[in-house]
């Protein structure tokens, strides 16, 4: 009888957290505006155009390669982990291996690489650890597994992305290919081949950022082309009064990049870099705020790092794709002897408002100001850890938020030491070297 009663405790509690919300999303206004402080630029305009002419380099590295940079176990790495675990498709039914073989046999591993191509995208897709656009999961039951995780997607890839293309499935229907920022799978369906002469038009020198989300991109016939996301980049032909003409690629019958032009709006894009003001970040912000969050760019939506990512495209700041790398690519700051309480008083008094990344294993946060003493972070993240009785659990956020840097407060039974953020965060990482900062 105790037992049952200790059951029935714990399964009516774990459906009661469900329902629980993060208080500081109801609190907290969710405007970055709120947390803007300066007028003038945090970065001169000499410095960020060294900055951008960083940006193009990594943009359009993938040209610049004649060969593969892996070998075959490097770029096939997933068969040789998930085969051996215990995964679960999208029916929630356990993968056999023999799934993996065929797919291994698809791949045709043994003649990588078989292509020495460029490439380029011609439509928002996704970079794939397999040939296939099925799911793979770790078990439903466990929490912080199953649906979103998809550990098949790698990353979205935005149109008029730069590949190499290093080889292809036996069914013709995939390219292995290196982005600037990711390497994997894409459906060759979403890849056109580009010559010399197509590489040397579309690198204009100058290029446009959008800084709206779910623009239409159409041709001079009205033709739908594609979707321009924060986040892409596509070359400018030339300047208009109210529009720029951008070069938006499209695959020819013969399967090449053929660039259409394209008028985008000025309220909607951004000749690359835009100023770097607080103004103008926090307005980007704002434009992905409350946005679901997609594991690994699932659905075209973004998590925490594809987040972070996207909204300094603009500015022509490079990052990595994944939150580690993100930490490593500015100045770190260890804050791992201090206490919760020091940490957050060390990020309130150094932290530099909308320069300054926040890392934990697996997850990345932009500090954006103080409030009262307290600093504030804007972030894309799946939910709270929480743990009644062993058995772990999530409150789901599912999205972008500006929050504490303790939005677990107010939450029951929130794991005490993976769900408490302060604990968790290992360091800081300035984007930007500080003495290059406008103060």
């Amino acid at each position: 009888m105790y037992r049952l009663i200790i059951i029935l405790f714990i399964f009516s509690f774990s459906c009661s957290l469900k329902y629980q919300t993060v208080n500081d999303i109801k609190h907290v206004p969710q405007n970055a505006f709120y947390f803007v402080k300066q007028n003038g630029r945090l970065i001169s305009s000499d410095f960020q155009q060294l900055l951008d002419n960083y940006f193009n380099r990594f943009f359009f590295s993938p040209w610049k390669k004649t060969k593969s940079s892996y070998t075959k176990k490097t770029a096939f790495w997933g068969f040789y982990v998930y085969p051996n675990r215990e995964v679960y498709g999208e029916n929630k039914r356990r993968i056999p291996k023999s799934w993996f073989a065929k797919l291994r046999e698809n791949a045709d591993i043994e003649n990588f690489p078989s292509l020495n191509l460029w490439g380029i995208t011609v439509s928002n897709t996704d970079l794939k650890v397999f040939p296939t656009q099925k799911p793979i999961f770790y078990s439903f039951d466990k929490a912080g597994e199953g649906f979103p995780f998809d550990y098949n997607q790698n990353s979205a890839v935005y149109i008029g992305t730069p590949l190499f293309i290093s080889h292809i499935s036996k069914n013709k229907q995939w390219y292995y290919v290196e982005t600037p920022f990711a390497s994997g799978w894409i459906k060759a369906n979403d890849v056109a081949f580009v010559d010399e002469e197509v590489k040397q038009i579309y690198q204009t020198g100058k290029y446009v950022a959008f800084i709206k989300e779910d623009i239409s991109l159409t041709d001079e016939n009205g033709n739908f082309l594609s979707k321009g996301l924060i986040g892409v980049v596509l070359p400018l032909v030339k300047e208009e009064k109210d529009n720029y003409e951008v070069f938006v690629p499209v695959k020819d019958t013969d399967g090449y990049a053929v660039l259409k032009t394209v008028k985008v709006s000025k309220d909607v894009s951004v000749i690359k870099p835009m100023p770097f003001t607080e103004k103008n970040i926090a307005k980007i912000i704002n434009e992905t705020l409350n946005k679901p969050y997609g594991w690994g760019g699932l659905y075209l939506n973004r998590d925490c790092s594809a987040n972070i990512r996207d909204i300094f495209v603009p500015f022509g700041i490079w990052l990595p794709r994944n939150s580690t790398s993100q930490a490593k690519s500015g100045i770190f700051v260890s804050l791992e002897n201090l206490s919760p309480k020091q940490k957050e008083e060390f990020i309130a008094k150094s932290g530099i408002p909308f320069l300054t990344l926040i890392w934990m294993p697996g997850h990345i946060m932009l500090y954006i100001g103080n409030k009262n003493g307290k600093p504030y972070i804007f972030h894309n993240f799946w939910g709270i850890k929480t743990k009644i009785f062993n058995k772990e659990g999530r409150v789901i956020v599912g999205m972008s938020a500006i929050t504490s840097l303790s939005p677990e407060k107010g939450i029951m039974f929130v794991d005490k030491q993976k769900g408490i953020f302060l604990k968790r965060i290992k360091g800081i990482t300035y984007i930007i070297p500080p003495k290059y900062i406008l103060k």
